[in-house]
């Protein structure tokens, strides 16, 4: 088993097209070099609060809320790269990776 591991920058995003982006070229770098497993850290989510802009993440209540808004959407892309890739995609290390585990 091949495993790669995201050093993963936290991005101030200005969109979800940009926050797409991101996660598509780590997921293609990762199988393109023949990862079985692709492991991001889980504090890469907490770029997602960009998405609600600066005041929603510059406030701890406000960050969680919007981690929280844009999750069920990661979480699908995730799948959607999960799909189209042989590789799993995990983002909590801790957890059993049955098939996919994110978030």
């Amino acid at each position: 088993m091949k495993l790669a591991s995201a050093t993963y920058p936290l991005s101030w995003l200005e969109s979800w097209q940009a926050y797409e982006d991101k996660i598509s070229a780590w997921v293609a770098k990762a199988a393109g070099d023949g990862a079985d497993l692709l492991v991001f850290p889980e504090y890469g989510a907490m770029e997602l609060a960009a998405l609600d802009g600066p005041e929603a993440a510059g406030s701890p209540r406000g960050s969680i809320d919007a981690v929280a808004e844009w999750l069920g959407p990661a979480v699908r892309l995730f799948f959607q790269h999960w799909r189209r890739n042989t590789a799993c995609i995990s983002c909590r290390p801790r957890r059993r990776c049955a098939k996919i585990n994110a978030w």
